[in-house]
This record gives C-alpha cells, sequence and structure tokens, in this order.
C-alpha cells in the first residue's frame, strides 16, 4: 500500500497494512506541509511509483513530480520541461507503455516519452484548464482527463505516442512520413466517420465511426499521397487521394476568397505538414451512378462493409510504396451475429451492388445513345433528310425509352416524386440493400428471393439493350454514315 497525506507525508506498507514506513521524500526536494495529491503505483515495474504534490497553498507554485524504483528509498525529481511556476495535480503511467506519462497541470497536460526524463506540452485544442485527474482506459487506449470546471476530456486512440515512446527509447525520431498503426476499430451501425452527440444538453462526442488512420507529414507531399485499404492478400478495397476524389477524378478546390487551406475536403485524404487524421469508413466502393438525373427512394447503392477481421493500410507517395501497417476490425460485442452470417450479408450486397451498376452503366449508355441520335436529326438541314433520319430513329428511340422507364423511373425529378411516380428496378434493388444492411446479421430468406427476381428482370432488360446495341444501332450508323455525320459512340 502507498498512502500520502495532505501534510506532506508519504508511507508504504508492504504486509498489507500491519506495518507502516514513512518514505516521504528529503525536505531539499519537496518542503514541509504539501499536499500529497496523487500516488500512482506502475503496472509495469514492482516498487516503481510516481508522485504529484503541491503546495500552492502556502504560496509555492512549483511543480513537485517525483519518482521512485526502490519502494520509496531514494526519489528522483521527474519536472524538467514544466514550468517552474506551473503546480501539478496528477501524474499517471501509461498502462500499455512502460515509461511513457502523463501529467495534468494548473494549465494543462504535459506528456514524457522516456519516464519522466523530460516534459513536453500535450494540450492541443485543451482550453487552459487546471487538470485535475488523468485515466487511460487500458482495452480502449483512450486518455480521459477531468478539469476544474471545463468538463471531462477524451483524447481518442493515443497509440501513436506508444510508437513515439518506442522510437525515443531507440534514439529515433519520426521521419518525415510516419504511417501509425491504428487501433482497433468497432464495426458498428451509423453512418461512416459521423461521431453521436455533443449536443446542446452537454453530452460528450463519440470517438469517430471507423479505422482511424493517422500518418505524419514533415512538409507538404510534392506528389500525390494515396491510402489503399487493402485485405491481407493484397487485394484493394478502396482508395483514397489527397488530389482525387474516391472515382478518380480531381477533386474540386473551392475558388471564394480568404478560403482555408487546412480545411478537410470529404472523401479525400488530408496531406498538410503535421498530424493528419483519416477515418475509413470500412466499405467497398460504391455502385455506378447514373450520370443526370436519378432520385432514389429506397436506397443509394453504398459500398458494403467489409466483414470483421484483420486487413492492411498503404501509405504511398507518387507510386512509391512508404508505409504499411495492419487493421483489426471487430464486431459490436453485443452481437451474436456469426462469421458466416457476416459473409452473407457482405456476399448479398456485393451481388446487389453489382447489379445496380450494371443498371446504371446501361442506363448511362441508353442515355448517350439517344442524345446522340437527338444530336444527329437536328445537324440535318435538309427536311426531308431530317424526317428520314426521325422515321428511322423513333423505333429505336420508343424501345430505348421503354428500357430506361423499366430500369429506373425518369419522371421523378425530386425525392418526394416517388409519391406520385412507381419506383422501377433499380430503386427496387437498392431497398434491398437497404434492408440487408440495415443490421448486422444474417439476410433473410426473402431478400434473396427479392434479389433474384429483380436480377432476372434486369437482365431482361439488359439483354434487350444487348440486341438493340449489336442491330439497330449498326442499322442506324450506316445511314448516318451515308450522310457524312459522324456515328454512334459506344463507351
Amino acid at each position: 500500500f502507498w498512502a500520502g497525506s495532505d501534510d506532506g507525508v508519504m508511507h508504504i506498507s508492504r504486509d498489507g497494512g500491519k506495518k507502516w514506513e514513512n518514505i516521504t521524500p528529503a525536505a531539499s526536494m519537496l518542503p514541509d506541509m504539501a499536499i500529497m495529491s496523487i500516488v500512482h503505483p506502475s503496472d509495469h515495474t514492482a516498487g516503481k511509483a510516481y508522485v504529484a504534490a503541491k503546495r500552492y497553498m502556502s504560496g509555492d507554485r512549483k511543480p513537485y513530480l517525483f519518482k521512485t524504483t526502490d519502494y520509496g528509498k531514494t526519489w528522483t525529481s521527474i519536472t524538467a520541461g514544466i514550468p517552474a511556476d506551473e503546480h501539478c495535480h496528477v501524474v499517471r503511467e501509461d498502462p500499455n507503455k512502460a515509461g511513457l506519462l502523463y501529467a495534468g497541470t494548473e494549465r494543462g497536460v504535459y506528456v514524457s516519452f522516456n519516464d519522466g526524463g523530460s516534459w513536453q506540452k500535450f494540450s492541443l485544442d485543451l482550453p487552459v484548464t487546471p487538470v485535475r485527474d488523468l485515466q487511460i482506459h487500458k482495452r480502449e487506449k483512450d486518455l480521459v482527463i477531468a478539469t476544474h470546471g471545463r468538463s471531462f476530456w477524451i483524447m481518442d486512440d493515443i497509440t501513436p505516442l506508444h510508437e513515439i515512446a518506442d522510437l525515443e527509447r531507440n534514439g529515433k525520431a519520426v521521419a518525415g512520413v510516419h504511417l501509425f498503426k491504428p487501433r482497433h476499430a468497432y464495426r458498428m451501425d451509423g453512418g461512416a466517420g459521423s461521431p453521436r452527440g455533443g449536443d446542446a444538453s452537454g453530452e460528450g462526442e463519440n470517438a469517430q465511426n471507423g479505422v482511424i488512420t493517422r500518418y505524419y507529414l514533415k512538409n507538404k507531399p510534392a506528389k500525390e499521397l494515396k491510402l489503399v485499404f487493402m485485405t491481407t492478400a493484397g487485394d484493394t478495397i478502396s482508395t483514397y487521394s489527397n488530389l482525387k476524389d474516391r472515382k478518380g477524378q480531381p477533386l474540386k478546390v473551392a475558388k471564394e476568397f480568404y478560403q482555408d487551406e487546412t480545411m478537410e475536403r470529404p472523401g479525400s485524404a488530408p496531406a498538410k505538414p503535421g498530424m493528419n487524421v483519416f477515418v475509413w469508413d470500412m466499405r467497398y466502393p460504391d455502385a455506378a451512378t447514373v450520370e443526370g438525373t436519378n432520385v432514389m427512394w429506397t436506397g443509394r447503392g453504398t459500398g458494403a462493409k467489409v466483414v470483421p477481421g484483420t486487413y492492411k493500410v498503404r501509405l504511398l507517395l507518387g507510386d512509391s510504396l512508404v508505409a504499411e501497417q495492419p487493421i483489426e476490425i471487430r464486431k459490436d460485442p453485443r452481437l451474436a451475429t456469426t462469421a458466416a452470417d457476416f459473409q452473407a450479408q457482405f456476399d448479398l450486397l456485393q451481388k446487389i451492388n453489382g447489379k445496380l451498376s450494371e443498371t446504371h452503366k446501361a442506363i448511362n449508355q441508353i442515355r448517350q445513345i439517344r442524345t446522340q441520335i437527338d444530336g444527329y436529326t437536328k445537324s440535318v438541314k435538309e427536311p426531308k433528310a431530317a424526317e428520314k433520319f426521325k422515321k428511322a430513329a423513333k423505333p429505336m428511340l420508343d424501345e430505348l425509352e421503354k428500357l430506361e422507364s423499366t430500369l429506373m423511373q425518369p419522371k421523378s425529378k425530386a425525392q418526394q416524386d416517388a409519391l406520385a411516380y412507381p419506383i422501377q428496378l433499380n430503386d427496387k434493388m437498392a431497398g434491398i440493400a437497404s434492408v440487408v444492411s440495415s443490421a448486422d446479421t444474417k439476410p433473410t430468406k426473402s431478400s434473396f428471393m427479392a434479389y433474384d427476381d429483380l436480377s432476372k428482370q434486369i437482365d431482361g432488360a439488359l439483354s434487350k439493350l444487348k440486341e438493340i446495341v449489336n442491330t439497330q444501332v449498326p442499322t442506324f450508323n450506316r445511314m448516318v454514315t451515308e450522310q457524312q455525320i459522324p456515328a454512334i459512340i459506344l463507351n
């Protein structure tokens, strides 16, 4: 047992409290009448402990932090780096990393990577406030602090500090580009990267939903930065860039005055000097989209979430691999869902999105053909020839319009239009995905049956489109060529 009093005395008992020994630091180190604020026995080394003491009530605002490795027989002062007028309330050792210390002072938080040999300011966005206590959540590896009058604060995932401590211990510094190992993540319900809570009632804000990926950049990279999330077998799941969006298109940069260059753009990997944070939503890419208007009522074609398991992330500059780290994704511990159930859900969602992509690509092709035909008929100036074109194109245009109306609802221009016009195949297919992904459980039999039924209908429409492309389009192109107009181009 370790015991500290509010009048500057320390005792220890090594026999369950039967006998106590005075182990108060020498008066030359700690003057009389100090308040022994915190005694923190080490989680890693027997006989080792840390003490925070304070004498501000006696007009002495010096920091007093001590360390012993021999059950209090000798003490070492460990205050280097903490201002001489900033008294300390608490000191804690990280339960997951020996020698990594945190101190709470009258004005903030400090961290030591070398067992108290030196301290660095670690308040970040924390306001200047007295920090009365600190705790480290051992399982989740979060730093939790209690302030005097400024609420509780939580720093989610302090594992990067563990890596920095290891580097410092080996006499190394963080490299110019460093990818930290992500903490384990839980596959939870909810939006990608969306924290919950934080309303006017004073509730706190949860950690972001996803794999929190941190990387350090000494300078802004001259080449494109990419984060590639992969299976352990090396198959790419999704790629994010600081220059391109998820579809591989260049990111649009706002042109307004006084643009905040540090503001992160949604869907992109930040690449600013210093520490960068990207939250992976654990999803495969979304289904292909329709170019132009396509109002969806029951679903969006959002990519399927990966099943719980192990994955990896790579950081690349240009095409050069800089670093790779493993990722562990755990299921919600409250669920009884099995690995086989998760896999069945994932497989069905991938099939749904695959079929939805086929559908949307077909709709895009229909619109491309129709747009080109309209352009050709308008380009023919001679009335009789123009009428001939319209007459020749009408059967094909009618069939294309019918197919488009089968695959989607072209009359819907806004979300509420679905109340007036029935949804079609693509919306129905997306609706199945919404149901299947609404809970982390095995899909129902009816979901499989609905998918099979809609797939047959979609395949029938796609077969008709293929027939038009292979027969009617070439016939129309021959007519166009005779008029020396460029033929229909099929993407």
